[in-house]
């Protein structure tokens, strides 16, 4: 499982590095507009959740090995064209090649962790797994940034030279999983999970809380003269919150099955919109930050969790993803389209706070319905 771990790390570097390095690419060597920047963050998007779901059915029915090897020299590839983009029509090309590389990657990898084990060793590689992937994005932001200081392509360098180490980690076969090509499949059609269907709902609103976080906390920072310093300070303070969400959550099995601690969680998440939208200070806005990084945390670890239990866990990771990338696309999309058309930048994430309630009296309302066809 180490290899595995690893290229985890490796890769969420490699991506979320390349993200960063490649808004500041368009930004200031093709000079795009926000129009330009938009489309190419969104092109990638909806090719990752295409991609996600597709990669995630064929999971099932191929080695998985070989679609994680593909998945990594397709990114390594994306990281090479990034490095040598002349022109901006070529990064939509290679950015289009990163997120079709994620989508074929992230449910592989995931389904690679779970496949096969129940219990507590399910529950530590799912942790494990989010642990990984979360410390590295952290720490790929910053470094992707200082990175650009120093030459605005040497990111790219970077990436391509970690993502040749992935492809050498993912060629390896595991014995314990030697021949292993299918996902286990139920020995019937699988019953409706209503928690499963809560979590998925709850991930597509909080990662789009926390695209909007991502997205446009910074403009409202710079407002009131925060530095760049502190908006990383932001940032970070949502990233670490996530870890220790994943953390908790990974060594105790008090929250499985039970829909109160999602809500809770939930809660406190809509309560960190707010308090960015009506505390308008730096503190305020470190909280906040860490505030919608909980409920982000718990509805991601929430969703994860259920995708792999039961069967067909290939198609049901697959879905899992898609619903992360579509609600990276769709927060930031509405959240700066409101913006755009009151000329407010409070009110993104007073939608945000709003759109999580919504969400959490749906989630509600499923639970209940699935308690009462139970007892009839």
């Amino acid at each position: 499982m180490l290899r595995a771990y690893l290229t985890v790390l490796g890769m969420d570097f490699t991506m979320m590095a390349a993200y960063t390095a490649m808004v500041l690419l368009a930004e200031r060597t093709f000079r795009a507009g926000s129009l330009a920047v938009g489309a190419l963050v969104s092109i990638g998007s909806l090719i990752y959740v295409v991609a996600s779901v597709f990669f995630g059915r064929l999971c099932e029915r191929v080695d998985r090995r070989l679609i994680l090897v593909g998945a990594t020299l397709c990114g390594t590839v994306s990281y090479v064209g990034f490095f040598l983009a002349g022109h901006l029509y070529q990064l939509y090309v290679c950015a289009s090649l990163n997120a079709l590389a994620g989508g074929a990657f992230w449910p592989a990898i995931e389904v690679r962790l779970t496949h096969g084990v129940t219990g507590l060793t399910r529950q530590r590689r799912i942790r494990n797994f989010n642990l990984c992937w979360c410390s590295s994005a952290a720490f790929a932001s910053f470094a992707a940034g200082a990175l650009s200081d120093l030459g605005e392509r040497i990111p790219f360098l970077v990436a391509a030279a970690v993502g040749l180490v992935c492809v050498g980690l993912v060629s390896q076969r595991d014995a314990e999983v030697h021949g292993e090509v299918h996902a286990a499949e139920p020995p019937g059609p699988e019953p409706p999970d209503p928690l499963l269907w809560a979590s998925w709902i709850g991930s597509f609103a909080f990662n789009a809380a926390a695209a909007i976080v991502l997205g446009l906390l910074p403009k409202l920072a710079l407002n009131i003269q925060c530095t760049g310093t502190e908006v990383g300070i932001m940032f970070f303070a949502m990233r670490i919150a996530q870890f220790a969400v994943f953390l908790t959550l990974g060594v105790t099995s008090l929250w499985h099955d039970r829909f109160r601690w999602l809500f809770a969680v939930e809660f406190v998440g809509v309560a960190g919109g707010l308090l960015i939208a009506f505390g308008l200070s730096k503190i305020a806005f470190v909280g906040g930050a860490a505030l919608v990084g909980i409920g982000f945390g718990g509805a991601y670890y929430a969703s994860l969790f259920h995708s792999v239990k039961g069967g067909r866990i290939g198609r049901k990771a697959g879905i899992h993803e898609a619903i992360v990338g579509g609600g990276s696309f769709f927060g930031p999309a509405v959240g700066g389209a409101i913006a755009e058309v009151s000329g407010c930048l409070i009110d993104p994430f007073l939608f945000l706070s709003t759109f999580g309630l919504l969400v959490m009296s749906s989630q509600t309302a499923l639970i209940l319905a699935a308690k009462r066809s139970r007892r009839t």
